[in-house]
């Protein structure tokens, strides 16, 4: 069962009579309506986008508002908490929480431009390990030997969640898409030292705490893009001098657009 953080009803008059149900837990937003046919909607916080808050003249009179949410969810990509209570506290709550899953589900996307013949990534593990084999083989340096490899060619896309263990071999060219961020914990150096001549400092406490020890999921969300998340959302567009295509999406001003040409 999903850990319930806020529900509530959508009101008529300020009175919770209807068959609309709000809920939010950790990582999902869900609205369920009706009496006898019941129907769901769920939406994952990571895809969120912005939220605002509208309060009506009426609204304001019975104490209540709407939060609507725009998201990159395709099947649900605005949701309406109408006529809630407490419309500002819960909007703040929402947005709290949104940040939170973004940060848990740091993620990023890989296209490689080029690629060497025999090319390949670490992308998760070949099996599920623990926590106590993890920090074993890093010890060891056998981390090597449990991790997934990935042959790649040029034009294949990686899209990485955070979390997930993953590293780049040799003979790679790739255009890295990522969420706003400086956390990068390092657990295996290949041997490296740096400049002053002392191997790289690793974090392997930190990473126990977060890697995923377990084979990476295939997950068919994205489509039509070849990725898309709450942070970024990327398409690509074959320009073959024939071929006529458009695309369309919408940029904000929290937002913006960025072309690469390869």
């Amino acid at each position: 069962m999903p850990n319930i953080l806020w529900q509530d009803r959508k009101r008529f008059l300020g009175m919770p009579i209807t068959f609309t149900k709000y809920s939010m837990s950790d990582d999902r937003l869900f609205v369920k309506k009706g009496f006898l046919n019941l129907a769901t909607d769920e939406l994952l916080l990571y895809r969120v986008r912005d939220i605002s808050l509208r309060r009506s003249l009426g609204q304001r009179i019975f104490g209540v508002g709407s939060v609507i949410v725009v998201s990159s969810d395709q099947s649900t990509p605005t949701l309406e908490l109408r006529n809630i209570r407490n419309s500002e506290v819960v909007k703040e709550m929402l947005h709290e929480q949104v940040e939170k899953t973004k940060i848990e589900r740091r993620v990023r996307i890989n296209e490689l431009m080029d690629a060497d013949e025999g090319a390949f990534l670490y992308h998760g593990f070949e099996r599920e390990i623990s926590r106590e084999e993890f920090a074993k083989r890093i010890e060891e340096d056998t981390l090597l030997e449990v991790l997934h490899k990935v042959p790649v060619q040029k034009g294949d896309v990686l899209f990485i969640e955070a979390g997930t263990i993953h590293a780049i071999g040799k003979g790679i060219l790739v255009a890295e898409i990522q969420q706003n961020s400086n956390v990068t914990y390092r657990v295996y150096d290949y041997g490296r030292v740096g400049k002053d001549g002392k191997k790289r400092e690793l974090h392997v406490d930190k990473a126990l705490d977060v890697t995923k020890r377990a084979p990476v999921s295939k997950d068919g969300s994205h489509y039509p893009h070849i990725a898309d998340c709450g942070y970024f959302t990327v398409d690509k567009l074959n320009l073959d001098g024939t071929t006529m295509e458009k695309m369309s999406g919408r940029v904000t001003d929290a937002s913006f657009l960025s072309i690469l040409v390869l």
